[in-house]
């Protein structure tokens, strides 16, 4: 019984979290694609190397890595919660299929 309760616990703190971490990070890949455009166009002008639109470009996939397992780590979270809790449900399927389409889009 500790053990479940020691589950759902942890469970519970990955989904209560994640909102505000997907919030951020979705902000980090905002900033880092406007980064990636700005050293496009200042290597362009002569300004930045391509080293540092390479770096930019780098900077931007790990923050989308960084969202995606987020995603990933929210959906898992809300599943087994469920699950452990014993309320998992065609009606939970449902909700995580609508999450996965509005921020898939």
């Amino acid at each position: 019984a500790s053990t479940t309760i020691t589950t759902l616990e942890q469970y519970y703190r990955v989904f209560s979290t994640s909102a505000e971490r997907i919030r951020t990070l979705r902000q980090n890949v905002s900033d880092a694609t406007a980064l990636v455009d700005a050293m496009r166009k200042s290597v362009a002008g002569g300004e930045r190397t391509n080293t540092d639109a390479l770096h930019a470009e780098r900077q931007s996939y790990q923050a989308r890595q960084a969202l995606l397992r987020t995603y990933v780590e929210w959906f898992q979270a809300y599943a087994k919660l469920q699950f452990y809790a014993g309320r998992f449900s065609e009606e939970d399927v449902l909700v995580l299929n609508r999450h996965l389409l509005t921020e898939v889009r």
